[in-house]
């Protein structure tokens, strides 16, 4: 649990056969964003309750249980990191350029949303899938 994720990232790469010029480019994400080498699974949220089982901070809707506490990482380079980021980023701004349309080109259907609360105003939403970007 308190072990740096630097020893993993590099058993990791030793695994590969990447170089050690190789190896300096690579770090680990998780849920797309970068863990740096002193980040351990504790600041990432796990924990151990009194009966010594794992689980996942803020999860409370999840029995603690190795099954559910499981982390996914990904190694990657800067450059694969912001190549991602921008290819989940494209969809969504074709989406919202074709819902804005009023003949609407075939984007996903939104869901309008009016917020009502007493003194206020009202306050519209219009609300559309998000694509997931996480690979499995």
């Amino acid at each position: 649990m308190s072990q740096r994720l630097k020893e993993v990232r590099l058993a990791w790469c030793q695994k590969q056969g990447f170089d050690e010029a190789t190896t300096a480019t690579i770090f680990l994400t998780w849920r797309k964003r970068r863990l740096f080498d002193f980040t351990s699974s504790k600041g990432l949220g796990l924990a151990v309750n009194a009966d010594g089982e794992v689980y996942i901070q803020g999860q409370s809707n999840q029995p603690p249980g190795e099954e559910n506490a499981q982390l996914h990482m990904e190694a990657m380079t800067q450059a694969i990191l912001e190549a991602e980021k921008k290819a989940a980023e494209q969809p969504l701004k074709e989406d919202v350029e074709d819902t804005s349309n009023p003949k609407g080109k075939g984007g996903p259907p939104g869901i309008k949303v009016i917020l009502r609360s007493k003194g206020f105003d009202d306050y519209k939403l219009l609300v559309r899938p998000v694509r997931s970007f996480y690979l499995c």
